[in-house]
């Protein structure tokens, strides 16, 4: 049976375009969070831009929002049995407004090559380059970003043109010291959840994906920002003999 022309995803798609888990997916395919997909035999199912749009959304409500997937489902359905505090409900309110479609980042933007995008971001080969030698931008010219890398290109030309240019010095390979501190939390996570969750069942995996892990990257953006925080304030005190600031490490509070 061949599926109809409104569907042309696969399940393995859906997963390098939104870099959400399969299992994940399943799970919101279960809660109703998506609607089902398009059947053509036993062992094989389509997806539509629908279901990528959907999966944006849901994944940018928990990341930037940090919803509840109840509150999610509620928002995405209409569904005004939940019962939303003043702040999701002004949220929901702003986001109709704003039509959920067009919150939805183009997961595949205008199904143009990663080539073309650079270029339309006046990205130079040299900073693609670059971009790929980081791990930052992992697709060939000819092929299509997945969501991530469409990002991570459009932050590179952001930040390129707000003062980091190759002018002062600047390229992709200074923001290589990301990827090493990713690395780095990503394996204390490894060891820390195979050490204490290693007997997990499938239906406790969902929560840690779905609730723990958004929660530990929002903690990972607060600390960074607490520390932006200090450097900022430091540069904004005077210095009697140095315009370079003095950086204070943030005191811990003590709880004991």
């Amino acid at each position: 049976m061949i599926p109809s022309a409104s569907t042309s995803f696969r399940m393995a798609d859906l997963v390098r375009i939104t870099g959400i888990p399969k299992e994940t997916i399943h799970f919101y395919l279960r809660e109703g969070l998506l609607p089902p997909a398009e059947k053509t035999s036993r062992n094989m199912a389509w997806y539509s831009d629908h279901h990528v749009h959907t999966l944006t959304i849901i994944r940018d409500l928990q990341d930037q929002h940090l919803l509840p997937l109840k509150a999610i489902k509620a928002l995405l359905y209409d569904k005004e049995n939940f019962s939303f505090t003043p702040a999701q409900r002004e949220l929901i309110d702003r986001i109709r407004k704003q039509k959920l479609a067009d919150l939805a980042a183009v997961s595949k933007p205008g199904h143009i090559t990663v080539a073309a995008l650079a270029h339309d971001m006046n990205i130079t080969p040299d900073e693609l380059a670059e971009l790929r030698k980081t791990g930052m931008v992992c697709s060939d010219d000819h092929e299509i970003p997945d969501r991530d890398e469409a990002e991570i290109l459009n932050l590179w030309a952001t930040i390129r043109e707000a003062g980091l240019t190759p002018a002062r010095g600047f390229s992709p390979r200074d923001i290589t010291f990301i990827a090493r501190a990713v690395d780095r939390l990503f394996e204390d996570e490894v060891l820390l959840f195979k050490e204490r969750l290693s007997d997990l069942g499938n239906q406790e995996i969902a929560p840690l994906l779905n609730i723990v892990l958004p929660s530990v990257n929002r903690l990972f953006a607060l600390r960074h920002e607490r520390k932006l925080n200090a450097l900022l304030e430091a540069f904004g005190t005077p210095q009697s003999d140095s315009p370079v600031p003095t950086i204070k490490t943030i005191p811990e509070k003590n709880h004991g």
